[in-house]
């Protein structure tokens, strides 16, 4: 570890603290605010997809301008901006039950908007150029077992403080941690990228085949995190009977089932053939979606979900090497390409959106599963090499 550490670019470890402030805040509340949403929009899954799918179709819409604004601004001066709209934005839900619910709504959803612009689009940036290929695979593991071991005691301890007080209370330490994540972030050096395309030069960019398998890979991507971090928690909030603390017990114990293996993976990535760990790893994450459709008890959750876990380190680490690796091979296109990343991931988010929407109209809960099920199978679309 210490030689690993030493062997790290300049900047990277600002770069990586300021991330793990930004998991323990988001960890804090990640499993829970679904929950909160859907009591705070009337137990409705319909509107918490709603008010999804409005600030996912504008990040969409005004990706390719935001872009030039976060290189006009500076992509470290761009990361500190978006720790002042996260915390307003959970300064807003810690206010929710006082003010007027399509009031919350709107604020909310611009504030989430401005914090993803002013956030994943530098942070994809920064994450390509603090990283070096052919050690992706391991210093992507060290991100990934740093976050698995902050997700063992963070839902843990968000449900305690929800338990004992109230959502504002963790709304308002997530907040707190947001503003202090802009500290390292200050640290971080300068990098100088322009973003050459014009609006709808992305746009035939983005339908063009030289960048298929990023959209169709990272378009599935999106559309299992929509079932995963939105579906999942409601579903488990609905099993449990309201029982928020179980509710974080669980996901805590979850993450402990696998983080031991993050950092051996990393490397054995490095030295193995992602396409095949992906392949393998997308059909059992698939499996793993259809098996979620007969949990029934809190036993059945926790099986469940130590397996996806486990399957998910298989699953994101090859993800994130091999598309940090295609992307950083572009050159002068290095944001051009991470723009059409996060339409992808959007786009993918969006249909998924409407899918659930959709489903929940004729079926129960469990049936969207089926949507993540096969999401999972585009997941090596990245490496359909005849296309790169």
């Amino acid at each position: 570890m210490s030689q690993f550490l030493r062997s790290l670019p300049q900047g990277f470890l600002p770069f990586f603290i300021g991330r793990m402030i930004t998991l323990v805040a988001s960890g804090l509340i990640g499993v829970f605010a679904p929950i909160f949403l859907y009591q705070y929009f009337g137990g409705s899954i319909t509107y918490v997809g709603l008010w999804f799918m409005v600030g996912w179709v504008a990040y969409i819409i005004l990706s390719p301008i935001m872009m030039k604004l976060v290189e006009f601004i500076g992509l470290r001066y761009a990361l500190i901006a978006s720790t002042f709209f996260g915390a307003a934005y959970y300064f807003v839900l810690a206010n929710a039950e006082q003010n007027d619910v399509f009031a919350t709504a709107i604020m909310s959803a611009v504030l989430i908007i401005f914090w993803r612009f002013f956030y994943w689009l530098p942070y994809h940036l920064e994450f390509v150029t603090l990283t070096e290929k052919g050690h992706r695979g391991q210093q992507s593991s060290f991100f990934w077992a740093s976050a698995s071991v902050i997700g063992m005691i963070t839902p843990l301890i968000g449900g305690v403080i929800i338990y004992l007080w109230s959502f504002s209370a963790v709304f308002y330490v997530a907040m707190v941690l947001f503003l202090l994540q802009a500290i390292p972030y200050l640290l971080i050096p300068k990098a100088n990228e322009q973003y050459t395309w014009g609006y709808w030069e992305t746009w035939r960019n983005f339908f063009s085949r030289r960048y298929r398998q990023v959209v169709v890979s990272h378009f599935a991507l999106g559309a299992e995190n929509t079932v995963g971090l939105l579906i999942w928690p409601i579903f488990i909030f609905l099993l449990l009977e309201g029982n928020i603390f179980e509710v974080g017990v669980i996901s805590s114990i979850i993450v402990m089932v696998s983080v031991f293996g993050e950092i051996l993976l990393g490397k054995y990535i490095d030295a193995h053939a992602e396409e095949r760990v992906l392949s393998f790893a997308g059909i059992m994450n698939a499996l793993g979606w259809i098996a979620k459709m007969f949990v029934t008890t809190a036993f059945h959750i926790f099986v469940a979900g130590a397996y996806h876990s486990v399957v998910h380190i298989f699953v994101r680490t090859p993800l994130t090497a091999r598309v940090s690796d295609f992307i950083a091979d572009q050159g002068h296109y290095i944001d051009e390409v991470t723009v059409i990343r996060e339409i992808a991931i959007g786009l993918g988010k969006c249909f998924a959106f409407g899918l659930v929407i959709f489903v929940l109209m004729f079926a129960s809960i469990q049936w969207t599963f089926i949507l993540a099920a096969g999401a999972s199978l585009f997941f090596n679309a990245i490496y359909n090499k005849r296309t790169l």
